[in-house]
């Protein structure tokens, strides 16, 4: 027995490195999902580590094994044990693996697919897709991607004061005019305040599950990293002026 079909051009499942790589025809994987869906809702139990693979989007578990061998000396079970609960002592190559769900690094042709599904899907598929799949991890599975995408920002975050504070907020010659002008009067006046960046979080993504929240927000901050990349933020004292505050909307 299975749920209902999904549409014939679901452009979710797309995104999925199995498919992209392929592993598997995207065609097959929209129809074996309502089957998997079953499974995992009904009695997880039931589904076989093959099939548990499929409708979580991680690589078959001879690649995978080949890829942490190449990544790290630990095993699946430490890596996923020291993420939970120690993420500083992995590597930025241990966390990259792990928030790539097992996968190796994405090509330019895989993130732009990706960001072509993510920007197609709706919100019911979706949202049924993610349900079936948070029954189906195994415990800790679920946090890792958040675990390492926190970690590896933290180190960002650390890396660019740390090149910042040996700059100490000089700006290039080819900044705006507007820009160079503001952090001069942060320089002059230290208690000038500013947000920087204000998100504002309508009804009804307030209702989104916190999970799906957290990883929205992680890729928002990625987002805004570059944004400051490319009109001069990171190179000069705004850096660690500005800041992103999310306000919910009533």
């Amino acid at each position: 027995m299975s749920l209902a079909p999904l549409p014939p051009n679901e452009p979710f499942l797309a995104s999925y490195v199995r498919v992209l790589r392929g592993k598997e025809n995207l065609s097959d994987s929209i129809a074996l999902f309502p089957t998997l869906e079953q499974k995992a809702l009904s009695t997880p139990p039931t589904l076989t580590e093959f099939e548990r693979r499929q409708l979580l989007n991680f690589p078959d578990k001879e690649e995978e094994a080949e890829n942490i061998r190449s990544a790290s000396s630990g095993s699946r079970d430490e890596l996923i044990s020291l993420a939970l609960s120690n993420p500083s002592s992995l590597s930025d190559t241990e966390l990259g693996l792990i928030k790539r769900n097992f996968w190796t690094k994405f090509t330019s042709r895989e993130i732009q697919e990706r960001i072509n599904s993510y920007i197609n899907r709706t919100e019911e598929i979706t949202d049924r897709i993610f349900h079936a799949r948070d029954a189906a991890y195994l415990p800790g599975e679920m946090d890792l991607v958040t675990a390492a995408n926190k970690e590896l920002w933290r180190r960002h975050t650390q890396r660019r004061d740390d090149v910042q504070s040996k700059i100490g907020g000089s700006n290039p010659p080819n900044e705006a005019p507007w820009l160079q002008d503001l952090s001069r009067k942060f320089k002059e006046q230290p208690d000038l305040k500013t947000s920087g960046y204000i998100t504002l979080i309508d009804a009804e993504v307030q209702k989104i599950d916190p999970k799906r929240l957290d990883l929205f927000q992680c890729t928002l901050q990625g987002l805004i990293s570059q944004t400051m990349l490319n009109n001069g933020v990171l190179r000069n004292l705004l850096n660690q002026t500005w800041e992103l505050f999310q306000f919910n909307a009533p």
